[in-house]
């Protein structure tokens, strides 16, 4: 497999949620497949009680970890989350760059645009007629005569868009953000 950023060969990296299986190359971009999709329903992280805890790691860590909070946290959240421990544990910091998928995961050869009318996702296509089509921070694709998906991680700057977007004091949001996740959220935006 190889990082569709740089081109580098890309190996397994351990990630702290354990619903994401996480790839890491040489130049330290990271990407990441979603083990446990969510389809339509609901996470309803407010129905959730936590056990004492005052520290911002162990809480972030807790949700991460903790089967049935997990299963209770939209995974966009989960990966907001993750990004924010490897911040304050590991300094990594990500800058936005121009092209996320910009070489081939299968093969490592370059992309280029695919015609399509497919509104919602870019079509990219390489020289050895691997198809993939990009939404967001994601591609999906075919490996091995079964769909694939491969994601990139959250960039500082939309990490901070993931945040307000997060602690909105909105009705519909509410559900989805525990009242001691979104007063973490709020601290790391400071």
């Amino acid at each position: 497999m190889f990082c569709p950023t740089c081109q580098a060969a890309l190996i397994e990296h351990a990630l702290l949620d354990p619903t994401l299986k996480g790839y890491r190359c040489a130049n330290g971009d990271v990407f990441y497949t979603t083990l446990n999709a969510q389809f339509g329903g609901i996470p309803t992280a407010n129905t959730i009680t936590l056990p004492p805890m005052n520290d911002d790691m162990q809480i972030l860590k807790f949700w991460l970890t903790d089967q049935r909070a997990r299963e209770r946290l939209p995974n966009q959240l989960a990966i907001l989350c993750r990004r924010m421990v490897d911040i304050a544990e590991d300094n990594h910091h990500i800058a936005p760059v121009r092209s996320l998928f910009a070489f081939c995961p299968t093969c490592g050869e370059p992309l280029s645009r695919l015609d399509s009318d497919d509104v919602y996702m870019r079509g990219l296509r390489c020289s050895n007629r691997h198809e993939l089509w990009e939404r967001g921070n994601t591609v999906f694709y075919t490996e091995h005569g079964s769909p694939a998906q491969l994601s990139g991680d959250l960039d500082d700057d939309y990490m901070r868009t993931l945040i307000e977007f997060y602690t909105r004091d909105d009705d519909l949001i509410q559900p989805y953000v525990h009242p001691q996740l979104r007063a973490v959220l709020k601290r790391f935006a400071k």
